[in-house]
């Protein structure tokens, strides 16, 4: 059975830290001054540790006065209580529990480094140590805790795009400094920004542009709309690529353009689309395009085919086409040309050449024919032969026709015993 006396006239202040030095020790409640004899609870163990509450409390116990303290205990299953102050003696500091967790949000320049401690009773300082390596190097301002075990998360700035850091929490109270353990994080990188504009502005679309990390590869592409092509990548005015698809490593901003150029497209000008032609050679025209490496020029009675002319034309701007039919058929004209691009083509319409035959009028006048047809029928030439049939020879008469009265005229000497005359349209 425990004696106690009241030898001890003063209690331990609130907040110090205590333990048992005997066993049992009873935890007893107190009303008006008296302690309940019987106990509200026990503490069995010699060194069970807690926190004085209250203290310095004068009361009797079986009509004895003592001098008691209110005790919480660590150990959360034990009752709190009213303890006589001559069992307890002071507990030896505890060292706080530091333990370093994940770093919160990490940005390019700053981080939130976050830990959490348990003083253990101890009233404890906190601060985090980091640097970019495991020596640390910087800290962050020191702050006080009390007794109270809580996170602890604090936001460093000034630090390093890209760079790996290293940081700890660290707590100290009375009994020493506990250090957490290490943890690595990596700040964002720079982002720079890829601005790309088109030229002109309707000339083709592009892909690529935007907010990226520094360092990152970055590909930008091209795309020219009908009736452009595209020409090159510049940047300040000079040409950075002549590929639609650029790739390169991001160490800054760029501010790039996509250069487009409109696309001629090739076309026949002469005769006029559509038109009636003129006789049966006729020299076709046309404009060059862009990029184009070869002409192709197919004549044809129906379309698509090619049974009067089908022939290339190199880089020619023209081709003269003869023999076509003079009967007022449709005629189908195709061009074709080459780029880069492959083999595109226009196709177009003509009516042949078409005219009644004129009729020939001729009069002996002396030793001469005199010959005459109208005007009007234009494109016809007067030809003579001592032979027809196989072994007819045409050629022109000589001198050519004189205008009279709307009548095309040709006086010719006869040789021979006869000679036969026609008109021809080439």
């Amino acid at each position: 059975m425990l004696l106690f006396s009241n030898q001890r006239a003063t209690a331990y202040s609130i907040g110090t830290r205590v333990q048992t030095t005997t066993s049992p020790v009873m935890v007893r409640s107190i009303v008006n001054g008296v302690a309940n004899p019987t106990a509200q609870g026990v503490v069995s163990t010699v060194g069970s540790k807690g926190t004085v509450i209250a203290g310095d409390y004068q009361a009797t116990l079986s009509g004895v006065m003592h001098t008691w303290n209110m005790v919480s205990w660590d150990d959360t299953t034990l009752v709190s209580g009213w303890v006589v102050v001559d069992v307890l003696g002071l507990a030896p500091p505890t060292l706080p529990t530091a333990t370093t967790l994940a770093p919160g949000s990490v940005a390019t320049t700053s981080a939130e480094l976050k830990g959490y401690v348990n003083p253990n009773g101890s009233s404890s300082t906190v601060y985090f140590e980091y640097g970019t390596t495991t020596g640390y190097g910087s800290q962050t301002p020191s702050g006080g805790i009390g007794t109270t075990a809580m996170n602890i998360s604090t936001t460093v700035y000034g630090l390093t795009p890209g760079t790996t850091y290293h940081y700890r929490i660290v707590a100290s109270n009375s009994g020493g400094t506990t250090r957490g353990a290490d943890q690595p994080f990596t700040t964002q990188g720079q982002n720079y920004t890829v601005s790309v504009i088109a030229s002109p502005s309707g000339g083709g679309t592009y892909t690529g542009d935007g907010s990226f990390p520094s360092g990152s590869s970055r590909t930008v592409t091209a795309t020219a709309n009908p009736n452009y092509t595209f020409v090159n990548w510049t940047e300040n005015g000079s040409v950075v690529s002549p590929s639609a698809s650029y790739t390169f490593t991001l160490t800054g901003n760029r501010d790039l353009v996509a250069n487009f150029t409109g696309t001629v497209t090739p076309a026949i000008t002469s005769p006029a689309p559509g038109s009636t032609l003129s006789s049966s050679s006729v020299a076709f025209q046309w404009t060059s395009g862009t990029g184009v490496s070869e002409f192709f020029l197919r004549i044809g009675t129906t379309t698509g085919n090619n049974d009067i002319y089908d022939q290339s034309e190199g880089l020619n701007l023209s081709a003269t086409v003869t023999g076509l039919p003079v009967d007022g058929r449709t005629l189908y004209v195709e061009l074709w040309w080459s780029t880069s691009a492959g083999w595109q083509n226009a196709d177009y319409t003509y009516n042949a050449f078409f005219t009644v035959q004129p009729n020939l009028s001729g009069r002996k006048q002396g030793a001469n024919m005199v010959f005459s047809w109208p005007t009007s029928a234009t494109g016809y030439t007067l030809q003579s032969t001592t032979n027809l049939g196989s072994a007819a020879v045409w050629s022109t008469v000589s001198p050519p026709p004189v205008v009279v009265s709307g009548q095309n005229v040709v006086s010719t000497p006869m040789f021979g015993p006869g000679m036969f005359f026609r008109l021809v349209h080439p």
